[in-house]
């Protein structure tokens, strides 16, 4: 794996932490590039909405338009088969929440070469948007290769910090991907149904 920060470098101690990630995940989780980029593009219209968000991984299928110089020449080596971006945004959480945001774009790339139990979690979360309490949780965040990725940013940071300190991270801080207590609930009673 070949980590790049840009435009400068990034805190030695968040590269290391990238390291502990993709080692404790394994091979079969590890991209070809992992880019720590520290630019904010919020105001730039030139580049995609992607780099407007927190994260995202790509593959060569994906497109490579409206992308920044430096991630394009990137994009162009055969090298780059599977890359992770990891935003500003991501750069500064806490540690706790930089590993969930990054195990979840190691997990599409392990989605990319293996697949994963997408009837498991799509039944298993149809079945609970039918209870009351999740109701109220928007459609969007329901695609299963994402519950599949949170799945694992779950399982990730309580390997590598503990139940004791993923509870106080999960009662202290929103997620990402949806806000709302009832999506932890969600996220639990799916991982319960779908342990893999």
């Amino acid at each position: 794996m070949q980590l790049l920060s840009h435009p400068e470098t990034i805190n030695p101690a968040l590269t290391e932490l990238c390291h502990r990630v993709v080692a404790h995940l394994g091979v079969e989780y590890t991209p070809s590039h992992l880019v720590l980029d520290a630019v904010d593009y919020t105001e730039n219209a030139a580049v995609l909405d992607e780099f407007k968000d927190i994260a995202f991984s790509w593959t060569p299928d994906r497109p490579r338009d409206r992308v920044p110089q430096y991630l394009l020449e990137l994009m162009r080596d055969p090298a780059c088969t599977h890359l992770v971006w990891l935003s500003r945004r991501a750069i500064a959480f806490t540690e706790e929440l930089f590993v969930w945001v990054l195990s979840h774009e190691l997990r599409h790339i392990y989605q990319t070469r293996h697949g994963f139990p997408r009837d498991c979690v799509r039944n298993k979360v149809q079945e609970l948007r039918r209870a009351t309490s999740f109701m109220t949780l928007p459609p969007s965040i329901f695609a299963p290769e994402e519950i599949d990725s949170e799945l694992c940013a779950l399982r990730t940071v309580e390997a590598m910090f503990g139940s004791e300190e993923l509870n106080a991270f999960l009662g202290s801080v929103s997620l990402p991907r949806c806000p709302y207590p009832a999506y932890v609930h969600l996220l639990h009673r799916t991982l319960a149904a779908c342990p893999s």
